[in-house]
């Protein structure tokens, strides 16, 4: 089973200078709001997701969970990031980072992460800025996402809280 976890921020134009309220109130892991308790046969894909727009003073959005269920192989796409079953070795997730226009500028190269075996977790952060050209960047939108994932045989609500992660990924780019 994997799970991922999500947490994005956006923010506005207006918002830039705010990195440190941003920092001191977006967490990089969260508790996952589920238990082996509720899930009645073993999902491929547990995602969980949970926004922090600036527009609400970085208040979390309600946690939206979803479980698929779903044969092997996994493949799986949010944002930057694609995991997919180990083409020899089903038991691996490969994690790609996979630059797409959604993502926001500036363009980065695509790239292989780690390839994630049972019972180990990756984290990754990235950011990235959208809006449309030639309205002065009044309408530009800046993004930060984290996302923690784990292959794992149950699910454990404080996968990500209890351990460290076995990688780590980040790739900032100076927005401006």
């Amino acid at each position: 089973m994997v799970i991922v976890q999500e947490l994005l921020s956006s923010w506005g134009k207006n918002l830039r200078s705010a990195g440190e309220l941003r920092t001191s109130i977006i967490p990089k892991v969260l508790p996952i709001p589920v238990d082996n308790s509720e899930v009645s046969s073993q999902p491929q894909i547990i995602h969980h997701s949970v926004a922090y727009l600036g527009e609400n003073q970085f208040a979390p959005s309600d946690a939206k969970v979803q479980k698929s269920d779903g044969d092997i192989p996994i493949l799986f796409r949010s944002g930057a990031i694609l995991l997919r079953t180990h083409q020899n070795h089903p038991h691996i997730i490969a994690v790609k980072f996979k630059w797409s226009v959604e993502v926001g500028a500036p363009k980065r190269a695509d790239r292989h992460i780690a390839n994630l075996e049972p019972e180990q977790w990756l984290q990754i952060i990235y950011n990235g800025r959208t809006g449309m050209s030639g309205t002065g960047h009044a309408d530009w939108r800046y993004l930060q996402h984290t996302v923690n994932i784990a292959v794992t045989d149950k699910v454990d609500a404080n996968i990500f809280i209890a351990t460290a992660p076995n990688y780590r990924f980040e790739d900032l780019a100076q927005l401006r």
